[in-house]
């Protein structure tokens, strides 16, 4: 369902719906709650019940609309995070334009918003050491999305230049319960810390943070292999979304006084 094809009101009522789900809730109480009249909270009912999103026979949400509400109150709380550390709103304020841009952004934007949040928190999380759970899966090959990150903002960059050094596009191959991230070397130019020069090279090694000790990487060919399991990894079940996170040092073949070994945070996205 696009985020989109709800007003705020809407989204308000199955978050509240959802958190009312163990004592239930009445036309009356919503109406309080929400300062509107009782006819205006029997008519958005109505709606919700025609898209399937509520029962027919009380105020409790189906199925579906559970589903569709534990989405919007997990983005709800992202959002409200976001904008309350990040631009320093009230809270109060920070809760209201939550709402409004969960009802008025479409789904690509909303998606690509949240996803790059997801992506902060996770690199922020991994940077101070707090642990997230991993995923099982299950046998087989799943692309992901690969992004090198720097390990402390400056100057407005977030991209690290490792991010030069490899396919944007990498895959998780699991077999055996074993689970192996494969990357993809590409050449690399940078400008020579001694002078104007710039310089082209492909990584010679890649070393990967295995608990505090950087270990080096398999290599075949142009190919790189980290163990899943070196990885934190955060999962969002109800967009079928995993996000991992990594910290790497990359080595390209020029001499280490023109472009020394690159520090970087790795975040990798499933498809």
């Amino acid at each position: 369902m696009m985020a989109g094809e709800y007003g705020s009101a809407k989204i308000r009522y199955l978050i509240v719906l959802l958190e009312k789900k163990e004592e239930g809730a009445s036309v009356t109480e919503l109406a309080k709650l929400f300062g509107v009249a009782k006819s205006t909270i029997s008519r958005a009912m109505d709606s919700l019940r025609r898209e399937g999103l509520v029962s027919e026979k009380d105020l409790s949400l189906t199925a579906q609309g559970e589903k569709l509400a534990v989405q919007y109150k997990e983005r709800h709380t992202l959002l409200c995070g976001w904008l309350h550390k990040e631009y320093r709103l009230a809270r109060d304020t920070a809760v209201q334009d939550a709402y409004a841009m969960l009802g008025e952004l479409s789904e690509e934007a909303l998606g690509a918003l949240t996803g790059r949040i997801r992506i902060k928190k996770a690199i922020a999380e991994f940077l101070s050491g707090e642990e997230t759970g991993a995923e099982e899966l299950a046998d087989g090959v799943y692309p992901l999305k690969l992004t090198f990150y720097r390990t402390r903002y400056a100057d407005g960059r977030f991209i690290s230049m490792a991010d030069e050094g490899f396919s944007h596009t990498g895959l998780l191959c699991v077999r055996d319960g074993k689970a192996l991230i494969r990357l993809e070397a590409a050449e690399r130019a940078g400008e020579s810390k001694l002078g104007g020069l710039i310089l082209r090279g492909s990584a010679q090694a890649l070393s990967y943070d295995a608990g505090g000790e950087y270990r080096l990487a398999r290599k075949e060919d142009c190919f790189y292999y980290i163990p899943a399991s070196a990885c934190t990894w955060k999962s969002y079940r109800e967009e079928g979304r995993l996000i991992g996170v990594i910290g790497v040092r990359l080595r390209v073949s020029v001499p280490e006084q023109h472009m020394p070994e690159s520090e970087a945070v790795l975040v990798i996205e499933s498809n």
